[in-house]
């Protein structure tokens, strides 16, 4: 099955309210048409893998920003994810959830996605959403009936080859709203740090959420585990809207899979706010995968996960 790589010859590598409203309507949509071009350009007609997953996160910035109009903000931590997938293939993120609050989940895929569906599920196997429907713009609603940690699962139902797909988690919100110019500051920055990786890194991960952050308050950090690689060597860059000074990221083996304690195999804390990690993979275990707002305010980290050559 076609892939999407980097050419040999591409040189694409609690929370805070920072603002009481968000941008008005045209500013919103001013900010989503920076956040494609952003995206989507690196110089070079080469850079295709940043075509698609802008194409895929740009639909779910997109329908966050209505939502963010209302009366829904993105939840604090890791809110937007983003994967690539096969046909037919999924991936699954375990997250938690609060009693009594609305959630939607709003998935979006490249121009290649033909289906695209979520499902969400207690740890049981219940089912509390889902979207099934032909269609490549899933948007899952529900309210929890008590605190507790669901699993949500974004399935690439059909496609001609592979390709990127991303949803975004949004929460009732009754009080200030956060940033969404922060949002598209930090997806930028992080994946204008992840073309100059690009130099010496042909592809996104596959097989785990190679994008994924949100918004962390100032001290904060959060991360993805349980994550698995191939035999394989890879690097995690990472970024944060402009106003952060300082961002770390880490890198751990864990022990066991379900638990995120481990042995520390990289990790970059210089006071800057583009750290990249590198770090061989063994198939046969979990990483847990963290970046830390290391600045003295709130704003939205992103990290990205590539394979080296």
């Amino acid at each position: 099955m076609k892939t999407k790589e980097f050419p040999s010859s591409s040189l694409t590598s609690g929370r805070t309210g920072s603002m009481s409203r968000v941008p008005g309507l045209f500013g919103g949509w001013a900010a989503l048409l920076v956040l494609g071009w952003v995206l989507a350009s690196g110089g070079r007609a080469g850079a295709e893998p940043f075509k698609y997953i802008s194409q895929a996160v740009s639909k779910v910035a997109a329908a966050g920003t209505l939502m963010n109009l209302g009366d829904y903000d993105f939840v604090s931590g890791n809110s937007l994810f983003g994967c690539y997938l096969r046909s037919g293939k999924s991936m699954s993120l375990r997250t938690d959830f609060e009693k009594g609050k609305r959630y939607f989940i709003i998935g979006g895929g490249d121009e290649d996605i033909e289906d695209l569906d979520i499902r969400v599920e207690s740890d049981t196997g219940g089912l509390i959403g889902e979207d099934v429907k032909e269609d490549a713009t899933p948007i899952v609603s529900f309210t929890p009936k008590r605190s507790e940690r669901y699993t949500v699962k974004i399935t690439n139902q059909k496609s001609q080859i592979a390709g990127f797909c991303a949803f975004v988690i949004m929460v009732e919100s009754e009080g200030s709203k956060l940033a969404l110019r922060q949002l598209t500051e930090a997806l930028g920055n992080a994946m204008e740090h992840s073309r100059v990786a690009g130099n010496f890194a042909n592809s996104f991960a596959e097989g785990c959420f190679c994008l994924f952050g949100g918004h962390l308050s100032a001290d904060a950090e959060c991360g993805l585990y349980d994550t698995s690689f191939e035999d394989a060597k890879f690097v995690m860059v990472s970024a944060g809207s402009d106003g952060l000074a300082d961002v770390d990221s880490f890198i751990y083996r864990q022990t066991r899979r379900g638990n995120s304690d481990g042995t520390e195999v990289d990790s970059d804390t210089d006071p800057d706010a583009h750290p990249v990690c590198e770090f061989n993979a063994d198939s046969e275990r979990y990483y847990y995968l963290k970046h830390k707002n290391a600045s003295a305010k709130g704003g939205f980290v992103f990290s990205s996960v590539l394979k080296i050559r």
